[in-house]
C-alpha cells in the first residue's frame, strides 16, 4: 500500500468504527506497523503535551519581572516560548496520523497537571470549585473518547 493510500485508509473510518475498538485506526492503544502498542505519532502527541506544559510553567516563572519588557526577555519566558513552538511542531507531526477529535481532548491532561504544578510551585489556591471544574473536564474527555 502506498503512503498516500495508507493515509487515506487511516482517515476514512467506517461508520461502525469506534474509538477503543481493537481493530480501529483510532484505538486508544494504537498499533504501529511492527505490532507494538505505542507508535511514533502517539509519542509525538505526548511529547507535545509535556513541552507545552513545561513552556506554560516557564512563562509563569518569568511573570515575576517588574515590567512587560523585563518579562518578555526573561530567560524563563524565552525558553517557555521556544518550548511552546516546539510543542506546536510536535503536535503537527502527531496530527498526521491521529484524528484531531482524539488528539485535542488528550491535551486536557495538562489541565490537571497545571493545577497541581500551580499549587505546589507557585502557591496557587486549589478550591473545591476548581477541583470540580477539572473533574468535569476529565469526565467530558472520557465521554468524548467513548462516543
Amino acid at each position: 500500500m502506498t503512503r498516500r493510500n495508507h493515509d487515506r485508509h487511516i482517515l476514512a473510518l467506517p461508520a461502525s468504527a469506534s474509538i477503543g475498538a481493537p481493530d480501529s485506526p483510532v484505538s486508544c492503544l494504537p498499533r504501529c506497523r511492527a505490532g507494538t502498542r505505542m507508535n511514533f505519532y502517539w509519542l509525538m502527541l505526548a511529547a507535545s503535551i509535556v513541552a507545552a506544559l513545561a513552556g506554560q510553567v516557564l512563562l509563569k516563572a518569568g511573570a515575576g519581572a517588574a515590567s512587560f519588557m523585563g518579562q518578555l526577555f526573561d530567560p524563563s519566558t524565552l525558553v517557555g516560548l521556544v518550548l511552546y513552538g516546539g510543542a506546536a511542531m510536535l503536535y503537527i507531526v502527531a496530527l498526521r496520523r491521529i484524528p484531531m477529535s482524539v488528539a485535542l481532548p488528550c491535551t486536557a491532561v495538562s489541565y490537571v497537571a497545571a493545577t497541581v504544578i500551580g499549587h505546589y510551585a507557585f502557591g496557587e489556591a486549589v478550591t473545591p470549585m476548581r477541583v470540580g471544574a477539572i473533574a468535569m473536564i476529565c469526565a467530558g474527555v472520557v465521554l468524548l473518547a467513548a462516543s
